[in-house]
């Protein structure tokens, strides 16, 4: 049976699905743990629906939501004020996004009003920004090995690259 869903991020039926993929995820790894979920902030739905019912099933697991580091959405709502202090600016609210290109589609906007993304500031341990460059060579690199996949997933790929290198010998799940 499928499911179609127009404004899933509206809805509380996307996050039942979310549990059943976790379940379904569970059941694929046999026992084995996850340590650290990662996921696009986006509307929240993925991050908090999946995120959620992931730590239900995994307890200890660590959950880093990844967004792009020039309209970020989830990273300002848990850390005020810190992204001003880093990078110097306010993150770009959606209409400033007008007429510009559009980097990583369904990675969120500030000025868009997603109710999951509220919900995932209490869940997530960790948020991590991803730039530009980074996720063009990791389409590059992601590409090369065998997998075409978009620029979420490949933001997905290069901030757990980053965290792996300070977590060695952990399990990390993302999705392509």
């Amino acid at each position: 049976k499928r499911m179609y869903c127009v404004n899933h991020s509206q809805v509380v039926e996307s996050l039942e699905v979310m549990e059943k993929l976790a379940e379904e995820i569970a059941s694929h790894l046999k026992g084995k743990k996850i340590d650290f979920f990662f996921g696009i902030a986006g509307n929240g739905t993925i991050l908090y629906g999946l995120g959620k019912a992931l730590k239900k099933l995994f307890g200890k697991m660590k959950v880093v939501g990844v967004e792009t580091l020039e309209r970020p959405v989830l990273f300002p709502l848990k850390y005020p004020g810190r992204y001003e202090k880093e990078y110097g600016k306010k993150p770009a609210q959606v209409d400033e996004m007008k007429g510009r290109e559009f980097f990583a589609p369904g990675t969120g906007a500030l000025g868009v009003e997603f109710p999951h993304i509220h919900s995932a500031v209490g869940l997530v341990d960790d948020v991590v920004l991803v730039g530009r460059e980074e996720t063009q060579k990791a389409l590059e690199e992601l590409a090369r090995s065998g997998f075409n996949v978009g620029h979420t997933s490949a933001m997905s790929f290069v901030a757990a690259q980053q965290i792996s290198l300070q977590i060695k010998g952990k399990s990390i799940l993302i999705i392509f």
